[in-house]
């Protein structure tokens, strides 16, 4: 289902994950992304939570694949990720 709503983004078929990471555009932060999502429902975490040390900033979100109740609700929240994505990269 992931696959259907980020195509771009290569998963292997048979490799079972809870989580997706999606890289986001140039001048968007894990943490501005976050923001919009919490304002329309959606939790994800941007990657600077998870940094260690004096890594190079890459920003991503976290999109938790095992989190919704039903694959309805995680197709509704994958629409939402897509939607502020391709707000964010015009």
């Amino acid at each position: 289902i992931f696959n259907e709503y980020f195509p771009e983004i290569s998963i292997p078929e048979n490799k079972s994950t809870y989580y997706q990471w999606i890289p986001l555009p140039n001048g968007c932060t894990g943490k501005l992304f976050e923001l919009k999502a919490k304002q329309r429902g959606i939790k994800v975490y941007g990657s600077e939570r998870f940094l260690v040390g004096d890594n190079e900033q890459k920003y991503a979100i976290r999109v938790a694949t095992c989190s919704p109740k039903d694959l309805d609700e995680l197709r509704k929240g994958l629409s939402i990720i897509r939607s502020i994505y391709d707000e964010i990269n015009t």
